[in-house]
């Protein structure tokens, strides 16, 4: 017998605060497709290793986790919730201490790739 949920997928993003309650959620759809996603363990320890400020770490960590960013400036500004002049001096510093490569982008805003690998 079919259920509604057969054919259907859904993803749950396990935050550790909440393992338990996803779980049972997950426990009490047994004919759903389930896709669990869990954070990415590896990239905090990674950059916490590194000598960065906490500006740095939080675009870092942006950069590292999506392979090549090509957010605008004002983008990722707003997602880490700084200023834009901020953001560009750390992409900047950066650029030249090696931990980022920035490739530029014909009329697009330039994309940067981590340096670094995990």
């Amino acid at each position: 017998m079919e259920t509604p949920y057969q054919n259907q997928i859904r993803a749950f993003h396990i935050n550790p605060d909440s393992y338990e309650k996803t779980l049972e959620t997950i426990k009490s759809q047994p004919n759903l497709g389930i896709v669990i996603k869990f954070p990415d363990t590896k990239i905090i320890p990674l950059l916490d290793d590194l000598p960065l400020n906490p500006f740095e770490f939080r675009v870092m960590y942006r950069i590292v986790r999506h392979g090549e960013c090509s957010e605008s400036v004002k983008d990722i500004a707003k997602a880490i919730r700084v200023d834009q002049g901020i953001v560009c001096e750390t992409l900047h510093r950066l650029t030249d201490r090696g931990f980022i490569e920035k490739i530029d982008r014909l009329g697009k805003p330039d994309a940067y790739r981590s340096l670094i690998t995990y």
